[in-house]
């Protein structure tokens, strides 16, 4: 009966024993809850699209840990180019300034094909209507004036451009001539690499329209002049001061289209 007491006695302290070890082992509060010996440090969640990622890291003891890092999200390469690249601002062509036109003060002209329609529009005094031909390296210029709103007449305008040119050492005058309500003044310009044209009428109702040109003296120098001749030989001015004229040219112009 002692016997089987003091095996009895044995059994219970070596359960004792081996209960005591378990629990002075590291990490044996873990195993007492049923959990795993893993580092139990709680990592944020991680939504769809967030910046973190989680990867496993060996540790010392062999075990596999949880460690997040952060990352930035990775940008689409067409949201980089837009960020980098500054859209150059777009500007549409220049309308063509070709075929027949009229002014705001009762002139009427014909620009030949091949020139873009740059006109600054009003100014002070008046309007202007600027083509330019880009092939050619030419420009043309009509102009129409207000003499009243002008602070310089016709023939001080004249005496200006007649000083400027004939003392301008790069210009060279071929031709000047001055009527009463009409002159010219052409020539070379630029060490005589380029060819003007300045002519100025004046109307008897005191508007005044001035064409002005510009353009190479090289091999496209005849063309040039027959461009020049188109308008010259188009151009009416005295639309204004001549109401019936008026008339009558947009009658005969009406006739010739039916």
């Amino acid at each position: 009966m002692k016997r089987k007491y003091k095996y009895l006695l044995s059994v219970l302290v070596i359960i004792l024993v081996t209960v005591g070890v378990v629990f002075l082992l590291p990490g044996g509060d873990d195993k007492k809850d049923g959990g795993d010996t893993t580092n139990k440090q709680q990592t944020p969640a991680t939504e769809a699209g967030s910046p973190t990622e989680e990867r496993r890291q060996e540790t010392t003891g062999g075990k596999e840990a949880k460690v997040t890092e952060s990352r930035m999200p990775e940008m689409p390469t067409e949201a980089v180019t837009e960020r980098r690249v500054t859209e150059e601002p777009t500007t549409e062509a220049p309308p063509d300034g070709s075929g027949i036109h009229k002014g705001k003060l009762g002139s009427s002209y014909e620009i030949p094909e091949g020139f873009l329609d740059i006109s600054p529009g009003q100014t002070e005094d008046g309007y202007i209507f600027l083509y330019e031909n880009r092939e050619y390296d030419m420009t043309i210029q009509v102009a129409e004036f207000h003499l009243d709103k002008k602070q310089i007449g016709f023939d001080m305008e004249y005496s200006i451009l007649h000083n400027m040119y004939q003392t301008d050492t790069g210009t060279e005058v071929t031709y000047d001539k001055k009527e009463d309500d009409h002159y010219v003044i052409s020539g070379y310009t630029k060490g005589r690499t380029r060819v003007f044209y300045v002519e100025g009428f004046k109307h008897p109702d005191r508007n005044e329209v001035q064409i002005t040109s510009e353009y190479p003296n090289d091999g496209t120098k005849p063309e040039c002049d027959r461009m020049l001749e188109v308008l010259q030989d188009s151009l009416k001015y005295d639309f204004v001061s001549n109401p019936d004229q008026k008339q009558e040219e947009e009658t005969e112009a009406e006739n010739e289209t039916q």
